[in-house]
């Protein structure tokens, strides 16, 4: 068993009983109401893995593990067991949902409350990240003849990466609010910070752009590159709208201007890229 399958039966297992735990957990516990460290009172869940959570933020956190373990652990395990057939296509879909894994790992390890499941965090974290840059340096040795690459998106993918790396700067609304107050952001509760702000802003939009140079000037790793890309903006776009349904069954309604540039926005983007994503994989023989 090589390397690869190993890492992946290990995400495998860490997503599952991640999200599984985040999602079914339930000790019978009610919302309550606490002080943070900025001396704001915040309503917490106060049940299951997300107890010390805000009633916010839990069922933001319950809905992406919704899609993660029903969506991304099943496609992710049929990608595996496909894996020895050597398939270019195969190859380049686990690996952008490899950076599913990646993004959301780093997520809970970082913005999620400590709690029994933090060994699992750590594990699911390391591997996701270490499979994916094994992953990309095997995949980007295998030469795609000029031929080929001609053939894939070019300049729609670039305009297309360039805006989805812009997209992510809606949460500066969020931060230059907070700067102009000087009050840190109420989405988030019992935190000290937002690792998603740091994630966006900091990895997945230099990323885009990266990539919208690397495939403007026909590399292959710009490709290799913009699957990961494409397949993370993919997810996301049914895990917000699944973190809104589940935000909504717990009474955290949100208004039509909070659902716009924070929902729509990546819901549009995520069919957008599910499209080039699709052009992409059915162009590669």
């Amino acid at each position: 068993m090589n390397r690869n399958i190993i890492l992946s039966i290990v995400i495998l297992i860490c997503a599952i009983i991640s999200a599984s735990g985040g999602l079914f957990w339930d000790d019978g516990g009610s919302t309550y109401f606490l002080e943070n460290v900025n001396g704001e009172t915040v309503e917490l869940f106060g049940n299951g893995l997300y107890a010390t959570e805000s009633l916010f933020k839990a069922p933001i956190n319950k809905g992406t593990d919704a899609i993660i373990l029903f969506v991304v652990v099943p496609i992710f395990l049929i990608t595996t067991l496909l894996l020895k057939k050597d398939n270019k296509k195969i190859k380049l879909l686990h690996l952008g949902l490899v950076g599913c894994f990646l993004y959301y790992s780093a997520s809970i390890s970082f913005g999620v409350s400590y709690n029994i499941l933090f060994l699992v965090y750590i594990i699911l974290f390391s591997a996701s990240l270490f499979k994916l840059i094994i992953s990309i340096v095997e995949i980007d040795k295998g030469k795609y003849d000029e031929e080929m690459i001609s053939a894939l998106p070019h300049k729609g993918l670039v305009i297309y990466l360039v805006l989805a790396g812009m997209s992510v700067f809606v949460w500066l609304i969020e931060i230059v609010t907070s700067i102009a107050s000087r009050m840190p952001p109420s989405i988030i509760g019992m935190n000290t910070t937002e690792p998603t702000f740091v994630i966006d802003i900091g990895i997945i939009a230099p990323a885009c752009f990266l990539a919208a140079i690397l495939v403007y000037k026909r590399k292959q790793l710009g490709y290799i590159l913009s699957v990961v890309l494409l397949t993370i903006n993919s997810a996301i776009g049914i895990i917000v709208l699944s973190q809104t349904i589940f935000q909504n069954m717990y009474g955290v309604i949100i208004s039509i201007e909070e659902f716009i540039p924070y929902v729509m926005v990546f819901v549009i983007m995520s069919i957008v890229a599910t499209t080039f994503n699709i052009k992409i994989l059915r162009r590669i023989n």
